[in-house]
């Protein structure tokens, strides 16, 4: 079997524009954008990660808020098992706001449910439009998981063509079966430790990057604001080492097709950065922190907000508990409320 073989059965089900939504709404009736990231229902490696405190409060805030969209960077459960999206489900019902779109975090992921994100939400990636805004959610986490998928497959099967045909042969060549099946052994057990566990980086991939890039180009006339949505940020300010293997094409698709906006989750913190690509147009970035997952650090919601006339998006992350602006620790002197034109 090849390595990348179900990787690509995988990411070959990926929504095609046939299956992009146009909303209905024009583009002044999207002025305020709300980002809840990072909900973490849930247990992760037996600890809750949920703060339903926290929760009760986003919910309020939101709500008051009136947001025209809501946007979900990603992480809404701790450890990507069924009964975790059935839960969240329920939850998220407490949101008055039904416009949506969604992106899948690392841990949203599970070997035993790999498919329960796209079952309960949404098969990525996929693109929503709202007159003159279109929002493109791209999946950062499963191709890398998918490849691993195919590379058990793949030691498995050579597992079974070393096998010895009868006891005899194996104990004719015993020092030669006990020496490859214990090469293959150890692959697995390495294999099998990194499926279990947080994965401490992401991969958009090849097919996604070609979406990604057809559906900005034909839409390059009528957009007037163009927004990307993966969970890993591309600029290197992910939670803890956490990374985007492929974030020198992500961004390239993204300077280069005129996209303004990328909205990330995965640091529990709020932060805003801008990237280029030699010099030409900016794109910034922003992430808004986790509303409910408990930490020591301040959990923290974003607001995004139109201005269509004056064509200017302003950007703020509000602590939950006490509605007061965050501050956006990553980035020198500059704090929120950020504004920058489109």
């Amino acid at each position: 079997m090849n390595v990348f073989k179900s990787y690509l059965e995988i990411t070959s089900m990926a929504k095609t524009v046939d299956d992009a939504t146009d909303d209905n709404a024009t583009e002044e009736q999207i002025e305020t954008i709300a980002v809840v990231s990072d909900i973490h229902v849930g247990q992760y490696k037996g600890r809750e990660r949920f703060d339903p405190g926290l929760w009760e409060t986003t919910v309020e805030r939101v709500n008051r808020l009136e947001p025209d969209l809501i946007v979900f960077p990603g992480d809404l459960t701790a450890s990507g098992r069924r009964e975790e999206f059935e839960r969240v489900v329920g939850l998220l019902q407490e949101l008055e706001c039904q416009r949506r779109v969604y992106t899948r975090g690392q841990k949203d992921w599970d070997e035993e449910c790999p498919e329960c994100f796209a079952e309960f939400f949404v098969q990525l990636p996929v693109y929503k439009g709202f007159g003159g805004l279109g929002v493109f959610s791209i999946d950062s986490t499963d191709p890398q998981r998918s490849k691993m998928r195919g590379e058990v497959d793949e030691t498995l099967q050579m597992m079974d063509c070393i096998k010895p045909s009868s006891p005899e042969e194996y104990d004719e060549h015993r020092a030669y079966y006990d020496s490859k099946m214990n090469i293959y052994l150890r692959k697995m057990e390495r294999l099998r430790d990194r499926l279990d566990s947080d994965l401490d980086f992401g991969l958009v991939g090849r097919l996604q990057r070609k979406w990604l890039t057809e559906e900005l180009k034909k839409r390059w006339s009528r957009l007037k604001l163009k927004v990307v949505m993966t969970h890993y940020s591309p600029v290197g300010t992910s939670h803890m080492d956490n990374e985007l293997v492929d974030a020198y094409d992500i961004k390239r698709a993204c300077v280069e097709e005129g996209v303004h906006l990328l909205v990330a989750g995965d640091r529990h913190v709020s932060h805003f950065e801008e990237f280029s690509y030699g010099g030409e147009h900016n794109v910034a970035v922003f992430q808004a922190g986790s509303v409910s997952n408990i930490q020591d650090d301040p959990n923290q919601y974003g607001v995004i907000k139109i201005d269509w006339g004056q064509r200017e998006v302003t950007l703020c992350s509000y602590y939950v508990e006490t509605g007061e602006p965050a501050t956006n620790r990553f980035h020198g002197n500059v704090n929120y409320p950020i504004t920058f034109s489109f």
